[in-house]
């Protein structure tokens, strides 16, 4: 199979991660980028290990539904 071009369904950033921080942070004004750094990690932080456990679990369910389908698109899991 080629390699498939960018599929957020793919990318555990796009569908665990990114949302995370975005909902702690969104709306959130930073002074620098460290401060928006630290930020960042302490929501990466805070997030159980468990959970990200389950989402590269998820992750390895995602890969195996795009190579069942081919590598088409699909809209949810």
């Amino acid at each position: 199979m080629s390699h498939s071009s960018y599929s957020p369904d793919l990318t555990p950033c796009d569908y665990f991660l990114f949302p995370r921080i975005k909902k702690e942070l969104g709306g959130r004004k930073f002074d620098n980028v460290k401060s928006l750094a630290g930020a960042v990690q302490a929501v990466s932080d805070s997030i159980p290990k468990d959970k990200y456990y389950k989402a590269f679990q998820s992750w390895q369910e995602r890969l195996k539904r795009c190579i069942e389908v081919g590598g088409e698109y699909f809209k949810e899991m």
